[in-house]
This record gives structure tokens, C-alpha cells and sequence, in this order.
């Protein structure tokens, strides 16, 4: 946070910038062979729960000028994948499974006072660019597809949920100019 005072001029800027990046990979690689299971479980899971504050606060005889902007970026991968020619061999279930969650909190406030003008700014931004994923490798022909052989049930299965709550204020008292 920012708090300026000033007999003429007070000027109070703040932020809050938070960059979130990560990969998280649950992978049977190229050519694995799994021969004898009684299930298979290839899961991949992430979290972020990602809070911001800003907050400034600015006065001044003449003039009170306050700002304050808080950004979140989230840039997060989370797979779950068989690679080529890979083969899973089960008496039970298989399971292929990517999760992730995105959960926020941003709150940014300004405030300004002053004699003749008084400004106050907020701002608040976040940015997704999660990818989540679960898949079997493409192969272009059989001698390097992936095979499942499993008389119970097979899954593949990507969930991402996001939920955000942003809180963005300012104000401003003058004698003359408020903004």
C-alpha cells in the first residue's frame, strides 16, 4: 500500500503484480509398457489459490492524487498423457485424469483528498492462460499407437474450474475538483 500526505501536494500510488506459472505432468512415456495391473491410475493435479491487496491513499493541501492497480496473471499447465506406442495392460479400471483449480481474490482501493483537487484511481485485472489436459498420443500409424486392454472401464478425463471475486474502488473529496 501507498499513503502520501502533503501541506500543497500528497501522492500515493501502489500495486500488487503476481505471475503464476507452473506445469504439473502425470506422463506414461513413449514406449512404457504396463503388463500386469489390476488397475491403472495416471492422474495430474494443481491448485492455485492466488490473493492480491492494493490499496493507496493520498491527501494534500492544494492537491491529493491517489492510484493503485492490482494485476494477477496465471499461466499453468496440468496433463495427464500416455505417450506414443505405449501399452496398459489391466485386469480392472483405467484412469487417465487432469484437474486443476483457479480460485482468486483481488481487492484494490484509492482514495484522495485535497484543498483545491483530489484524484483517485483503482484498478483491477486478472489473466487465464491455464491449460488442462488429459489425452492419448496421436500416432500417425499402429506401430506407435497407444493401446488400452481392460475388461472394466476406462477414463480420460480433463476438469478445470475457475472462480474469481474482484473488488475495485476509488474516490476522491476537494474543494474545487474531485476526480
Amino acid at each position: 500500500g501507498g499513503i502520501a500526505l502533503g501541506s500543497s501536494n500528497g501522492v500515493g500510488i501502489s500495486s500488487s503484480v503476481i505471475v503464476s506459472s507452473g506445469t504439473t505432468t502425470a506422463l506414461l512415456a513413449q514406449n512404457a509398457e504396463i503388463t500386469h495391473s489390476t488397475s491403472f491410475s495416471g492422474k495430474a493435479h494443481a491448485t492455485q489459490d492466488i490473493n492480491a491487496f492494493g490499496i493507496s491513499a493520498a491527501g494534500g493541501g492544494n492537491n491529493g492524487v491517489a492510484g493503485v492497480a492490482t494485476v494477477i496473471t496465471s499461466t499453468n499447465s496440468v496433463e495427464a498423457l500416455l505417450a506414443l506406442n505405449t501399452s496398459v495392460v489391466s485386469t480392472g479400471n483405467v484412469t487417465v485424469a487432469a484437474s486443476n483449480g483457479f480460485d482468486t481474490f483481488s481487492l484494490a482501493g484509492g482514495a484522495a483528498g485535497g484543498g483545491s483537487n483530489g484524484i483517485g484511481a483503482a484498478a483491477s485485472v486478472v489473466t487465464l492462460d491455464n491449460i488442462t489436459r488429459a489425452a492419448l498420443a496421436d500416432g500417425t500409424s499402429s506401430a506407435d499407437a497407444v493401446t488400452i486392454a481392460a475388461p472394466g472401464v476406462v477414463t480420460i478425463s480433463a476438469d478445470a474450474s475457475e472462480t474469481g471475486k474482484t473488488f475495485t474502488a476509488a474516490g476522491a473529496a476537494a474543494g474545487s475538483n474531485a476526480v
